[in-house]
């Protein structure tokens, strides 16, 4: 790293720690890193490739993407809220149940937390084990809600809005010469993964073929239109994002009241963290009216702090990393219509109407919503 990047950064951390309110509190959301596409459509010229990884896997490249955004928590974090060493009673991370993402979260804490001199088991091996916690994918309502069966299915609610309708109208034919091209059937209620596939292989350096080199900069815009109208409906927030704002909201309540917060009595620290897919940043933007994150690269990040004042209030500071790059700005997201500086009461019953408290609460809304009975991890903690 050269002097210039150097200033950058120590400039950049003496500005956003000016004050001298205290760090109380921290929520961090994670995508995964960069990873091979899930699927690969049937017109693929990649269809025989021979790929380094199973498909939807974490690539070297997504492992040294997340090992960065560990180094810019730990310049960002340590040593003035959290400690250099790993210490339980100090930090929480759980995990999606899919590979990339736990992986994500090992690399990522391989970044944060290096091994001291009395935490080297290994002097050859910068890296110690901590733990990640986990609940089966069928089951994990908090992190990943595709455990809700979404009836009627997500494409046939979007075909029945009218920016269905004005989209299709304006996008007929763009959106036949994307199935004529690419062997699927894409209309705007199902442009996500033909979306998914060519973003992940241009993030591998791949070539596209022409007629998608085409199309790219047409999609783009009108995926970012698509994912806005992902959780249309107050209930479908609620089932999305309910769980984690309840976990976050008693993670703030417990930085300021608990009496067991700060130990391993309980789930909550000071620092918590979770990782995920795109999906967890896209539903914490809509259901807070944050400002637009467009496509979140691999690594982004939703850093939610708490912070108290010097008069004793407390407030909640919202930020948002699109890139793994140290250098890469780190902007303020405001809750729409808010101050950035936004008063813990206010973010509180700003989110309120959202939250889900337990396990059985979401369940019901779940049921209620669907129609169909669903199973979850009981043992999965809100409240």
């Amino acid at each position: 790293m050269n002097l210039l990047n150097l200033i950058g950064i120590i400039t950049y951390f003496l500005v956003s720690y000016s004050s001298a309110d205290e760090l109380i509190a921290v929520t961090v959301l994670v995508r995964h890193g960069g990873r091979l596409p899930e699927n690969l459509y049937p017109n693929d010229p990649y269809q025989n490739y021979s790929w380094p990884y199973i498909l939807g896997d974490l690539t070297n490249e997504g492992v040294k993407q997340m090992y960065h955004v560990g180094e810019w928590l730990r310049m960002r974090y340590i040593p003035d809220f959290i400690s250099k060493k790993y210490d339980p009673a100090e930090i929480f991370a759980q995990s999606v149940d899919y590979d990339r993402c736990l992986m994500s979260g090992g690399a990522t804490l391989a970044g944060l937390f290096p091994p001291t001199s009395t935490e080297t088991w290994n002097k050859h091996i910068r890296w110690q084990p901590i733990p990640i916690h986990v609940s089966p994918i069928w089951q994990d309502f908090l992190v990943d809600v595709s455990v809700c069966p979404k009836i009627p299915e997500e494409s046939v609610l979007i075909r029945r809005t009218r920016k269905y309708a004005q989209v299709m109208a304006k996008y007929q034919h763009f959106f036949d010469f994307i199935s004529q091209n690419s062997g699927l059937s894409v209309d705007f209620s199902t442009i996500y993964p033909i979306f998914d596939i060519l973003f992940s292989e241009l993030k591998m350096n791949l070539e596209l073929p022409t007629w998608a080199k085409e199309i790219y900069p047409t999609l783009v815009p009108l995926v970012i239109e698509y994912t806005k109208m992902d959780s249309m409906t107050k209930t479908e927030r609620r089932i999305q994002v309910g769980p984690l704002l309840g976990r976050i909201i008693n993670q703030f309540d417990n930085a300021i009241n608990g009496e067991n917060f700060g130990t391993t009595k309980t789930i909550y620290r000071k620092f918590m963290t979770y990782y995920g897919t795109e999906w967890i940043l896209y539903d914490l933007t809509y259901t807070l009216g944050l400002p637009g994150i467009d496509i979140p690269e691999f690594g982004a990040i939703y850093s939610i702090e708490l912070r108290k004042s010097s008069n004793g209030t407390y407030y909640v500071n919202i930020w948002y990393r699109h890139s793994t790059d140290l250098l890469a700005k780190t902007v303020p997201a405001p809750i729409k219509g808010m101050n950035f500086n936004l008063d813990y009461t206010e973010f509180k019953n700003y989110v309120k109407p959202y939250i889900v408290n337990n396990a059985s609460e979401w369940v019901s809304i779940c049921e209620n919503f669907t129609g169909q009975q669903v199973q979850v991890d009981t043992n999965v903690v809100i409240s």
